[in-house]
């Protein structure tokens, strides 16, 4: 089966999930995605970044983890309609 594009496949990731934050979604998807090169913390964070930016996502708040500040984000009600109308079926 052909993955899914990056974008798609976190914010169907972030469907399953309460919320998550950048490197809590690489971890997640490194199975699938891990020997893409182009699969990095940035590429992963731009990615979020783009999804709250289209309002699909929301901030949840700020943690420093190692010195890194992560930021956690959640799905909102947007973001589960278009993962239900265009993911979930291609995914089938």
């Amino acid at each position: 089966m052909a993955l899914l594009p990056i974008r798609s496949r976190i914010l169907d990731y972030l469907s399953t999930v309460d919320n998550a934050n950048v490197s809590q979604v690489k971890t997640a998807l490194e199975p699938e995605y891990g020997s893409e090169r182009q699969f990095t913390w940035k590429s992963v964070y731009n990615h979020l970044m783009n999804l709250k930016e289209n309002e699909l996502l929301e901030e949840l708040g700020y943690e420093m983890i190692d010195g890194n500040l992560e930021t956690y984000y959640m799905i909102n009600d947007e973001g589960r309609k278009l993962v239900s109308k265009y993911v979930r079926k291609k995914k089938a």
